[in-house]
């Protein structure tokens, strides 16, 4: 049993290690944010349960934090304590007949790569998706035309009572950066279905989307990626250059201009004002020029409402 959560006692066992005063800067890719008082690196499916079941017993949220890819924190202090998920969560297994299970902590683009060694086929749309296998199937993540629900056989979850079941693609509701799980779940791993193909082809069509989101993409800068989702009329990109925005600058944050879509910090002195700022500039410009409401891909953990909720993950 956990013992004193939020001080420095822990489990005998060590299956969690507690990190003091990390700067959010160096769990987000956008590199944006103050101090999480209290970081959890949970190593083990029993340590995440127990840890669970002490938190909902002192009626406490959780919080976990994938990759960081799409995580905005606030430049104060992050009170709640929060868990990312290592050791066995970054594990993959082989089930034969080009199945694995895989790890929610385990980088999408680095399975990509293992798997295309392997002359398996269905991944080559990660490359440059700077995701967890976790934030992959939670978001659906996808490009050129392929997405995870396209592999996703099953989806390993932890209840917010720490109970473990599964759920089969077929019991799920995906869509476009929607994998329609429940409310409250917490991914801790997912069996995929590949198929066999040559290495060297699915390594070639790897790099070839690598190279693609290069030229199109600032992937060298401090950002989170595409941050609204494409309304079903129009790219997002497109509908935020028609509102001329492209560049549209605000203190250290700025949409890049190569890609409308990306706010991007690239003195890595962005604060998280100015980003949220930025996103307001952008959805009300758009909804004035175009009447189309976009929608954020951006979880933002300096929304109290949304922090003093059951459960809050970020990809």
């Amino acid at each position: 049993m956990l013992r004193n959560i939020g001080e420095e006692v822990l489990p005998e066992d060590g299956e969690i290690r507690l990190l003091r005063a990390v700067s959010a800067k160096n769990v987000t890719t956008v590199h944006v944010g103050g101090e999480i008082e209290s970081l959890y690196e949970v190593h083990s499916l029993g340590a995440l349960q127990r840890y669970i079941r002490e938190l909902a017993q002192r009626e406490l949220p959780l919080h976990v934090l994938g990759a960081g890819s799409n995580s905005l924190f606030p430049d104060t202090p992050f009170r709640f304590p929060v868990v990312k998920l290592a050791g066995e969560f970054k594990q993959v297994t082989s089930l034969g007949n080009a199945r694995y299970r895989v790890g929610a902590a385990m980088g999408l683009m680095r399975f990509a790569r293992e798997t295309a060694r392997n002359d398996l086929s269905g991944l080559e749309f990660a490359g440059g998706i700077p995701a967890s296998i976790g934030g992959a199937v939670k978001m659906n993540a996808g490009a050129h035309g392929s997405e995870f629900a396209s592999v996703l056989e099953e989806v390993e979850l932890l209840s917010s009572a720490g109970e473990c079941y599964r759920l089969r693609r077929e019991e799920l509701n995906c869509s476009y950066r929607d994998s329609g799980l429940p409310p409250g779940v917490v991914i801790v791993g997912c069996t995929v279905s590949l198929v066999p193909a040559s290495a060297r082809s699915v390594q070639q069509a790897l790099a070839t989307h690598l190279e693609y989101r290069k030229r199109t993409q600032p992937l060298t800068v401090p950002s989170f990626g595409s941050v609204f989702r494409n309304p079903e009329s129009c790219p997002a990109g497109r509908l935020i250059e028609e509102a001329g925005l492209k560049g549209e600058r605000i203190g250290g944050a700025e949409l890049s201009c190569l890609h409308a879509n990306w706010v991007v910090n690239p003195s890595r002195n962005a604060t998280y004002n100015e980003v949220r700022s930025l996103l307001e500039r952008v959805r009300s410009r758009v909804r004035e020029v175009s009447q189309i409401e976009l929608r954020e891909e951006v979880v933002d953990w300096g929304d109290s409402k949304s922090c003093s909720s059951s459960v809050k993950t970020g990809s």
